[in-house]
């Protein structure tokens, strides 16, 4: 049905075969929604374990703060941003996860916020 050779690059604009060869590369856009989801999780794991490993218990960590920055940012980056159905759902996660970090920064470092 689609011809399997790439059209060539001279001839007349209104040819069959580019115009179904534009049509193919057009409806074989690949959805990134997988790739939303490995970083979505990545990011959460990077923040607990770098959120771990540096509470102390006895003072402000200054570094936290920056911890915090990256689930939040790409919280309301993938929530504000999607393009499909499970994008919007992997924003929705990513976003809920962002607001629980920003829980997590005050709940370990609100004590010497005095």
């Amino acid at each position: 049905r689609f011809a399997t050779a790439s059209p060539p690059l001279w001839g007349p604009l209104n040819s069959n075969v580019r115009l179904q060869s534009m049509n193919v590369s057009i409806n074989q856009k690949s959805s990134s929604w997988k790739l939303r989801l490995f970083a979505t999780i990545v990011f959460a794991v990077i923040f607990y374990f770098l959120i771990i490993k540096s509470y102390c218990g006895c003072h402000f960590n200054k570094a936290s703060i920056f911890y915090t920055a990256i689930p939040v940012s790409w919280g309301f980056f993938a929530f504000f941003t999607y393009k499909e159905r499970k994008e919007q759902i992997i924003g929705w996660v990513a976003f809920i996860h962002a607001i629980f970090a920003f829980f997590v920064f005050f709940a370990t470092n609100l004590i010497f916020l005095r």
